[in-house]
């Protein structure tokens, strides 16, 4: 099974290779508009990477463990947001987040919904997309 750096990284070589050519120059409006709207849902599931990845971590390490004092400037680093988007981050993946039990199991998200790929929640730490 690949790991999921290695998808992502041949999701970015396929996205490399749409910018390589001139293929994008050539496209007609009704093109356009659906690379746009496949644009847009890469954009969106790339977003839910991101919560996703820092919802399942444990926060009291993960952060210093790549050498950050915390959250905002791990994703600063990382992602290359700013303070502002940095912020949005965090305030949504405290939403999704899935605390562990005593037991050790997870539990249900306080808002579960927007862990959902493709909801309007996972658009709304991202300015209302």
């Amino acid at each position: 099974m690949n790991s999921a750096a290695e998808l992502l990284d041949r999701v970015i070589a396929d996205l490399d290779a749409v910018l390589s050519d001139d293929g994008l120059a050539g496209l007609s409006d009704a093109e356009r508009v659906a690379v746009l709207q496949g644009t847009g849902a890469v954009f969106r599931r790339a977003e839910a990477v991101i919560v996703e990845t820092i919802a399942t971590a444990d926060m009291g390490d993960f952060p210093h463990s790549a050498g950050c004092r915390g959250l905002n400037e791990l994703l600063q680093r990382t992602v290359g947001v700013d303070v502002r988007g940095a912020t949005r981050v965090d305030r949504v993946v405290d939403l999704v987040r899935r605390p562990l039990s005593l037991a050790g199991e997870r539990m249900p998200a306080r808002w579960a919904e927007m862990r959902l790929p493709g909801s309007t929640g996972w658009s709304i730490w991202c300015g209302g997309r």
